[in-house]
């Protein structure tokens, strides 16, 4: 009962209206778009409770395609301890490959410190303390002999972040993570691991992950996928990086899948605080 409660809704089209026992919890515009709803303040622990999603989707026509209307992608009851690291509160940056070093990042809820790790498997490559100061804590890791991440050789690990009580461990998330640098050059082009790369892929929209599945079971790999004018599902994000492991929150004795925050995409990982990189119209990962 001393639990934190927190809803996610990947997608709702469009602009709904979210009550939680007759309370107005959350009223985010747009359609595709993902959002959480701290329900800590709205649920009753001793009895039933009612949650209402209300989609107004009569502003028509308000798009090129057949969008559908109301709940149309997954919704996820997330519960943690009151101390505990963000939904999406995790953010690894690659500062160099020679040598290897990463920043971690990881917003947290409660005072105390925070541990990051790299792990490969059960094996911790580096590990780091860092305290927790207005609600964020940061570090940087020297990662020794790591691999790189390419669309040849997609080596992953995974980035263990923990929210420190004291001695005891309140709160725990593992994210994959995957090493590389990045530059654009006007006269050149892309580069990826200082190696001169074409961008090379599809244009598959925000909730097409059979279609890229599909393309990954055939053998055809691309460096690139645009969703868009549409924020992408997560499914659509995952099949750009498979087969990496799936993220997994373990809290309370538990693990549940979780999206992941940052992934080893070829472009900037700049949204919220990252899948993939939006230009213009285009999410490119």
């Amino acid at each position: 009962r001393d639990k934190h409660l927190e809803l996610q809704f990947e997608g709702v089209y469009h602009n709904p209206e979210i009550t939680v026992n007759g309370q107005p919890a959350a009223a985010p515009p747009y359609g595709y778009t993902d959002f959480n709803i701290d329900l800590d303040g709205f649920i009753n622990r001793e009895g039933e409770n009612r949650i209402t999603v209300i989609a107004h989707n009569s502003d028509q026509p308000n798009s090129r395609w057949y969008s559908g209307t109301g709940i149309y992608r997954p919704v996820w009851l997330w519960e943690g301890p009151e101390q505990h690291i963000l939904m999406d509160g995790i953010r690894v940056t690659t500062l160099s490959t020679a040598p290897a070093r990463i920043r971690a990042e990881a917003a947290v809820l409660g005072e105390g410190e925070a541990e990051f790790r790299v792990m490969d498997g059960d094996r911790c490559l580096a590990s780091v303390q860092a305290p927790v100061q207005d609600g964020k804590a940061a570090a940087d890791l020297a990662v020794e002999s790591a691999e790189l991440w390419s669309p040849e050789h997609p080596e992953m690990y995974c980035l263990r972040a923990e929210a420190l009580s004291g001695k005891e461990t309140a709160d725990t998330l593992d994210i994959p993570a995957g090493l590389r640098t990045f530059r654009f050059d006007a006269d050149q082009g892309f580069f990826l691991n200082g190696e001169n790369m074409k961008l090379k892929g599809g244009r598959k929209r925000h909730s097409a992950s059979v279609p890229l599945n599909g393309m990954q079971r055939r053998g055809l790999r691309s460096t690139a996928n645009a969703s868009s004018c549409a924020a992408p599902a997560s499914t659509t994000t995952t099949a750009c990086w498979a087969p990496a492991p799936i993220p997994r929150r373990k809290s309370a004795g538990c693990a549940s899948c979780r999206r992941r925050d940052t992934t080893p995409c070829v472009l900037p990982t700049t949204r919220r605080p990252g899948i993939c990189w939006k230009h213009a119209t285009a999410w490119a990962c």
